[in-house]
């Protein structure tokens, strides 16, 4: 039984000698066999003909995909490395979200972790947005002679997200002596009473171009007027001593009209309520009120608006018809 465990004991460390021998020696090496990857090839989705990958800068953000030829070799997405030649353009997260910085093309490189030999590049073409169409909105544009007018205010740019939305406007040729811009802008000035058109034209490179009809006129008229807020006035009751500025809620149309100053005038109330020439009304004492808000261009075009109250001196609680408060805020509306 001793000498079974001496022989065993000794073909042991024969055993563990040789194993230590061959870890030790500097002519083993370890190796990894690719051959399953020989005719592996990658290739970026959505690269076109010429091997582009195009997108829009005002995307902000392309996720790549990698096609992998032949289809029924499977690669994790996770197992790629991504890198962009000119990172000022774009630069790309380890999982292949692009961030798009600007405009311009640079190169794009995809590499397999496992086998770096199995790559790919494609130029990475990033495109500004162009304007598709340009709306003309408005009917019945007008401006009155020796007068200015913005046009830039008619104009929509389609799609709002487009990169570069300077617009050109010009008078097209043969209507010189009616309108002319002013300082190569968007601002239009009447020359003679007569019909014009305005040419307005994008930059981008997208050659749209739509044409404004354009009225040169002599004194524009109000149209319409609005109460806006002060129409909340009409049948209530209000307190004495309180105060409604009319002037600064009311609005006349259009917005170029020549005059657009408006006539305040105290049909019924006298003693009740005072008025100035600016709408500012104070109540004053018990009493039926009518007021009748014209415009003073004696045009005739607008027909005058009308508001009708009560005032009720043993009335306590302040009418809140007419309240507003005063922000540092613009709202989305532009108020």
């Amino acid at each position: 039984m001793k000498s079974i465990y001496k022989y065993l004991t000794g073909s042991f460390c024969l055993v563990a000698a040789f194993l230590l021998a061959i870890g030790c020696s500097e002519e083993y090496e370890y190796s990894t066999d690719y051959s399953f990857y020989d005719n592996v090839k990658l290739k970026v989705n959505l690269v076109d003909e010429n091997n582009v990958l195009s997108v829009k800068l005002a995307n902000g953000k392309h996720s790549l995909t990698i096609a992998v030829i032949p289809e029924d070799v499977l690669i994790d997405s996770k197992a790629y490395i991504y890198e962009i030649g000119d990172t000022s353009i774009a630069t790309v997260e380890q999982d292949g979200t692009i961030t798009l910085l600007k405009v311009g093309e640079t190169t794009l490189t995809v590499k397999f972790r496992g086998n770096k030999e199995i790559s790919t590049s494609c130029t990475l073409r990033v495109e500004p947005t162009l304007i598709s169409d340009l709306n003309i909105t408005g009917d019945n544009i007008r401006v009155e002679e020796g007068k200015e007018l913005d046009l830039s205010q008619y104009v929509v740019v389609v799609p709002s997200a487009a990169d570069n939305k300077t617009l050109r406007y010009e008078v097209k040729e043969g209507f010189a002596d009616y309108a002319e811009m002013v300082d190569e802008s968007s601002v239009v000035k009447g020359l003679k009473e007569g019909d014009a058109i305005i040419v307005v034209s994008t930059v981008d490179g997208s050659e749209i171009s739509k044409e404004i009809p354009l009225k040169v006129t002599g004194k524009i008229p109000v149209e319409r007027i609005d109460l806006n807020n002060a129409a909340n006035l009409e049948g209530k009751t209000v307190p004495v001593g309180q105060f409604f500025d009319l002037g600064s809620v009311v609005t006349v149309y259009p917005s170029n009209a020549s005059d657009k100053t408006l006539n305040y005038k105290l049909v019924a109330g006298e003693g009740v309520v005072s008025i100035d020439e600016n709408g500012m009304v104070e109540t004053l004492a018990s009493g039926d009120v009518t007021i009748d808000i014209t415009p003073a261009d004696g045009l005739g075009v607008a027909g005058s608006q009308t508001i009708r109250f009560k005032v009720d001196a043993s009335k306590t609680l302040f009418e809140r018809a007419l309240w507003f408060v005063d922000t540092s805020i613009v709202y989305a509306n532009g108020k």
